[in-house]
């Protein structure tokens, strides 16, 4: 297993992690034996392949000395800290230290860029890379919280106009909230199909830990919205129409409410994780 020898005593990365920042940089040096070479870029290429599927990373790249030193010099770039530190706590990262060899000793440090006048500007580093993977890659980030958020506002929306029609509103209102909600559908199903396209893509594979949640949720809202909330939504509908709100219309209305309120609350959580993920929200120690 790999041993942590701080940069900075005074300041060792553990504390550095939990200042918010963005456009960070670690620099990891590594001394080893020489024997233990070959085994240490295997066992850091695997490193760095986990760090490459996380949300924040922007890119990296491993040194080694000049000459016959066993030294090495690892250079990565972050979004932000809160991004690295949701990385560099995960479980599986700190499963993958202790395959390092003993001889390995690690010494990372965060910092930022500094300006000095005529030599070097301190710029805010993008995570736009140049590449057109990049730009997708980017792309598919944006629209999966977005249209993760739009589906849940929409089903909301579906949600309250039904109980408040009932509660507050005449039978023509009803009529015409419930006759409106099927249109709403040319909204609510590419929001969803974009939210779970986008999340697959993002996903990497990956279904482990707040993933794998995410994933055991989806099919269960899949299931409630083909199997009960598109059928009561066009039965109520045209039940509305007709002006029939009889014991089958209220008791369709409450399986969809009841549906509309599971859907919610697990895209709720969803978006919950995935901001967790993203370090927006502290993860509870285990």
């Amino acid at each position: 297993m790999s041993s942590l020898r701080p940069l900075d005593p005074s300041f060792p990365i553990e504390r550095q992690i939990g200042i918010d920042a963005s456009a960070i940089v670690l620099v990891n040096p590594f001394t080893l034996d020489k024997a233990d070479e070959a085994t240490f870029l295997k066992t850091w290429q695997d490193d760095a392949e986990f760090m490459k599927r996380q949300p924040g990373f922007i890119s990296t790249q491993l040194h080694r000395a000049i000459g016959e030193s066993p030294t090495y010099l690892n250079y990565a770039v972050w979004e932000s800290t809160a991004h690295f530190r949701a990385a560099f706590t995960h479980p599986d990262f700190l499963g993958k230290i202790a395959t390092y060899r003993v001889s390995a000793v690690a010494s990372p440090h965060l910092f930022k860029k500094v300006a000095v006048p005529g030599i070097c500007v301190a710029l805010r580093m993008l995570s736009i890379r140049t590449d057109a993977a990049g730009r997708k890659n980017l792309m598919i980030k944006l629209i999966h919280p977005v249209a993760g958020a739009l589906a849940i506002a929409t089903i909301a929306t579906f949600w309250l106009s039904t109980a408040l029609s009932e509660l507050f509103g005449s039978h023509a209102l009803v009529t015409s909230v419930k006759t409106a909600i099927p249109w709403g559908f040319l909204l609510l199903i590419p929001a969803l199909a974009a939210a779970g396209g986008s999340g697959v893509t993002l996903a990497k594979g990956r279904r482990a830990g707040l993933i794998g949640a995410k994933f055991k949720r989806m099919p269960i809202i899949a299931a409630n919205g083909i199997l009960i909330l598109i059928p009561s939504a066009l039965f109520l509908a045209s039940k509305a129409r007709a002006t029939e709100f009889d014991s089958i219309f209220y008791a369709v209305q409450a399986l969809e409410l009841l549906a509309g309120a599971a859907n919610i609350t697990l895209l709720g959580l969803n978006m919950r994780d995935g901001l967790k993920m993203k370090g927006w929200l502290r993860r509870k120690p285990a």
